[in-house]
Formats: C-alpha cells, structure tokens, sequence
C-alpha cells in the first residue's frame, strides 16, 4: 500500500482521471503529491491538505518539518488542517494468527503506544476521518498455489468450493459488462449511503486502466450475469484491489470468494508478486466499520500488517475547533 499512494500511476488517478485537485510538498528531502479536500460550512469553506503513504523517520528533524508545513499551509483563511496517512509499519501477522487474542491484543496495544507518542511528542491529532486504510492484508503471489490455499480458512473454501459447484465463471470485464457492473455496484452499495464513484468517474477510470494496460474489472458470472466484480491497478509487480460488488440475487453462492481466489491464481499465472487487498480495521477495534469486511480479506490467508494510521496537523486551532463543532451538529 505504501508503495501505491504515492506512485505516478495513483497521482494520474486522481489528478487527470478522477480530476481531483492536487498539491506537492515536500516532507524530510522527498517530494510527496496530495489531494486538497474542501467543504462550505457556516458561509466558510473549509479546506484540507491530504497526503497518503508517508514513511517518515519521527526524530526532532520531523518536528521541524512539520513547523515548515504549518508555516507553508497554515497562511489562507479555510486552511484548516494538514493529514497524514502514515504508512510506516507498526506490526504485522499472519491473517490465521489474527484470531489469537493475545497477538491481536499486542498489536493494538503497539498501534496504541505509537499513536500516543506521536500526539504528545509532535502535537497531532489522531485523523477526525480515516482516508487511508490503517491496514491490510498483503497475498504473497510467490507462494505456491498448494501454499496458498492452505492458508485461506476453512469456511472460505468451502464458500470457493461452492462457487465451483454452482458453475461460476470467472473472467476480465468487456465493454457491454462495463455499464453492467456499475448498476449493480450502485444497487448493493450506492443507493445504501455507500459511498462509490460517480458514474463518470467509474467510467473514466476503467476506459484509463484498459487503454493504459494498468487495471482490469474482474468479474465473476452466474448463467451470463454478473454476480461480483473487482476493480484492481498493477503498479509494477503489485497489484492492489481498489473497489468491488457482489449480488445476492442468486443467494450466497460464494461469489466473492471464487473471485478473490480466481483472481490469485491468475495474476501469480502473470508472473505478479504481491495481491494487496487495500484495507482493513485496525487489530482489535470491534467497532470500526471495516470490521465484516476485514473478516473476509483475512479469511483469505496471506499477512496482516498494521500501519501508524491517519494524523491531523492542526493549521487553525479556532477554524479546526468550529469545524468539528459542525461535524457533531450535523451527526
């Protein structure tokens, strides 16, 4: 993951596909590119800096940095706040071993003692809203397939086995299954509060990932019809899974599973290393809202790696403070 927000390919992504604005700072000698966010409230326009994939040495030279970034961004009245998406590690585990209370309770409480250390040693706040995921599950392509699927749980294969029996067919999206997938992304996600890509913007970014040989749209079909997709980018020898749907219209036929697993066997057949699922809880939050998710990535074996997570260098104590006054009256 760290490798990817902070890649050519992601920066096109965003600033050309996805037209989102963009900046570049540079933090510690490297240089780093962003997406400025921005919200109106109370007649004020609230605005943003966002920096993702951040590995940063935390010595005294960073508390010097992060005066230079208050400094360079702090200057326009709306400048609210600066976020980072710290991808330094923090612990990482086998996904099976996540079912060990103690491993999980160790990892969490590592996560804890470093995201303290960072708000009392360099006056960060813990992010109001995660924009990078605090962790993942990696598939080491590497392995054998023996080995992979020794490593996915019990209950998933069955679920793969099931999928097989009920005669999924697995495949890269056409162009006349563009238009099909997105209705049903937009069917069991989107018209839930979900938050997907608007229509154009989905398409803009298949057509790109297709024409520049960067991405595919995988999907799984039960008699013809499109039952689970998954949108993934290769950045060179990664492949990182960014969005992804699955109808229930035939029931739980094991969809989801075959298509993951389908799409193992064939980026390792692509000669690719490493499968970056892109997104998880945190070890031990019960409560966060990747959790049912994050159960089905690590069902699928591979390692669990936990990052530092999200953290808010606060530009304008008075406009941060009247900003999240905002955010709990509106919740």
């Amino acid at each position: 993951m760290s490798k990817l927000y902070q890649s050519l390919l992601w920066k096109t992504i965003n600033k050309d596909i996805l037209k989102k604005p963009t900046f570049e700072v540079e933090i510690l000698g490297k240089k780093y590119f962003g997406i400025v966010k921005e919200k109106s409230k109370f007649g004020v326009k609230f605005r943003w800096y966002q920096v993702m994939g951040v590995d940063v040495d935390f010595d005294n030279n960073f508390s010097n940095e992060l005066q230079n970034i208050k400094r360079q961004f702090g200057g326009d009245f709306g400048n609210i706040l600066f976020q980072f998406g710290f991808t330094n590690i923090v612990d990482e585990a086998r996904s099976s071993d996540m079912k060990d209370s103690v491993i999980v309770e160790n990892i969490r409480n590592n996560q804890k003692k470093i995201s303290s250390d960072i708000t009392k040693k360099y006056n960060l706040k813990p992010s109001f809203r995660e924009n990078m995921p605090p962790a993942t599950v990696l598939i080491d392509l590497e392995k054998s397939e023996e080995e992979i699927w020794n490593e996915i749980s019990k209950n998933t294969k069955q679920k793969i086995k099931k999928g097989k029996s009920k005669g999924l067919e697995f495949g890269i999206a056409n162009k006349e299954d563009i238009e099909e997938f997105y209705n049903l992304w937009y069917t069991t996600l989107g018209s839930k509060g979900y938050s997907i890509l608007p229509k154009k913007d989905y398409e803009n970014l298949i057509h790109f990932c297709k024409n520049e040989e960067v991405g595919d749209l995988f999907l799984v079909k039960k008699d013809g019809k499109i039952v689970a997709g998954s949108i993934c980018v290769y950045e060179n020898d990664e492949v990182y899974y960014l969005y992804g749907a699955a109808s229930r219209e035939f029931g739980n036929i094991g969809q989801h599973h075959f298509l993951k697993y389908s799409l193992f066997n064939h980026l390792k057949t692509l000669g690719y290393r490493q499968f970056d699922l892109l997104g998880v809880a945190p070890a031990g939050d019960a409560d966060h809202p990747l959790v049912s998710v994050s159960d089905f990535k690590k069902s699928l074996g591979g390692n669990f790696v936990q990052y530092v997570g999200n953290f808010d260098l606060v530009l304008s104590n008075f406009l941060y403070n009247v900003f999240e006054v905002s955010r709990k009256f509106r919740s």
